[in-house]
């Protein structure tokens, strides 16, 4: 048999690089995920509002519940980039609004445009 001499220890540079790699996973994770999930409750509320919209009279209503919305999940949208309009028979909802990213060694913005349609009746 042949021993090998030293090739203790050369396991665990190993070991700190997926441990490297792990902890970059979950914290871009913890970064990402709650952006994401904020994003779909906030188009959620838009496409419950337009819903509900069209049946209301007066669309600053609607404008003034969506800021409020966006303001609780903490979502960068300003008054103007939030357009309600009636529309060929359809109720439609636009936003647009960005979201910075900071992920510590890597920053990006997440541009949104959403947008939400029900039919008027």
């Amino acid at each position: 048999m042949r021993r090998l001499g030293n090739s203790r220890g050369e396991g665990r540079i190993g070991l700190l690089i997926s441990l490297a790699l792990l902890l970059a996973g979950a914290y871009t994770a913890y970064v990402l995920i709650p952006i994401k999930v904020k994003t779909y409750e906030f188009y959620d509320a838009m496409r419950s509002e337009a819903r509900f919209g069209a049946v209301r009279k007066r669309d600053n209503v609607v404008h003034d519940r969506l800021m409020k919305k966006a303001r609780q999940l903490k979502i960068p949208l300003k008054g103007e980039n939030l357009e309600i309009k009636r529309d060929g028979g359809q109720y439609v909802v636009i936003a647009h609004y960005t979201i910075p990213v900071d992920l510590a060694v890597y920053k990006t913005e997440w541009v949104y445009h959403e947008k939400a349609t029900a039919p008027l009746f």
